[in-house]
């Protein structure tokens, strides 16, 4: 049986997604599994039961003897300690994905313990959706590592809303952890944007409610009336209204918000911190007379002129082959 640990929807974010849409995929290929979810939602159904974030579940499951194959989604700094104490007293097959770019941007003594654990983890395979962070953890040697972007694309398509309104943008952000996160996520670009454009409407999409006081006194600050916040919402349920799409980060790891837009036919335009969807209107990352000028590019063009370049992925395939490898199937 294949275990997988991590986050699962709602709130509603890119690994969350990622492990709700691999299910079908699993089932329709005879994979069994279960999820372990870190938040509180459960779903029988689905093999979902939740952890609540409980310490002693994850020190219970450490030394719990099974003849399974786990996926373990690192969202922690202490993830990278538990990898190394479960590969040394858990006989378990396992695999980890690490999604984010923290191994290059965070404190340094966590960033050296963190790929210390990691040299010493015996795991199957090491997979890192950044390819930043793949390189750098290639030059650490760290063994079976694989570049792998985490996205699984929508099952059902957005279909375009045909009634007449006004033209939209769509941005979307996980949560805002501090004021840091209105340079990280470009919020203030967004901002930017949106006071010189104040008969586009823009849409910020939010996955967690946790500090939105400093989002909106941002927005307030400079008195910008065409940006609505949304909380806590699927954003590719929502793409049918959208005429186009920003990724603005100024550190992210790839941005599987912008393949999800192009997938629903909506036209992206993404800064160029990292790999992007192949499709995105590339700008200089923190460069706003760069976003303007992609910006008015994207006004001008036809909306197939603007997906033109997307293409299909298969990152999610590439994933269940990785699992029916190692349940030897």
């Amino acid at each position: 049986m294949l275990l997988i640990l991590g986050p699962y929807p709602p709130p509603y974010g890119g690994v969350s997604n990622h492990i709700s849409r691999i299910l079908p995929y699993l089932k329709s290929r005879g994979i069994e599994h279960s999820v372990y979810n870190q938040y509180s939602v459960g779903d029988s159904s689905k093999n979902v039961y939740p952890i609540k974030n409980k310490y002693i579940w994850w020190i219970k499951f450490l030394i719990r003897p099974q003849n399974n194959l786990v996926h373990f989604h690192q969202f922690s700094w202490l993830h990278f300690q538990y990898f190394l104490l479960y590969s040394l007293f858990n006989s378990n097959r396992f695999l980890l994905t690490i999604h984010n770019e923290r191994l290059l941007t965070g404190a340094p003594i966590l960033r050296a313990i963190s790929i210390f654990c990691l040299k010493f983890t015996k795991c199957l395979n090491v997979i890192v959706v950044s390819e930043s962070v793949y390189k750098k953890l290639k030059l650490y040697g760290i063994e079976g590592l694989v570049h792998l972007p985490a996205y699984v694309p929508p099952i059902t398509k957005s279909i375009r809303n045909k009634i007449k309104r006004k033209y939209t943008v769509f941005f979307n952000i996980w949560k805002v952890d501090s004021r840091k996160s209105v340079t990280v996520y470009g919020i203030d670009l967004l901002i930017e944007i949106a006071s010189l454009y104040p008969d586009i409407q823009f849409e910020c999409f939010v996955s967690s409610e946790k500090n939105l006081r400093l989002l909106y006194d941002s927005i307030n600050q400079r008195k910008v009336k065409n940006i609505e916040v949304v909380v806590g919402e699927n954003l590719v349920s929502h793409f049918s209204r959208a005429d186009l799409f920003l990724r603005l980060n100024r550190d992210d790891a790839y941005g599987v918000s912008i393949q999800e837009a192009l997938d629903c036919g909506v036209p992206a335009i993404a800064s160029d911190v990292c790999l992007r969807p192949r499709g995105a209107l590339l700008f200089e990352s923190g460069n706003l007379k760069q976003l303007k000028a992609v910006f008015e590019r994207a006004l001008s063009l036809p909306r197939h002129t603007l997906i033109s370049e997307r293409l299909s992925t298969k990152y999610h395939l590439e994933l269940i082959d990785i699992y029916r490898r190692n349940l030897g199937r």
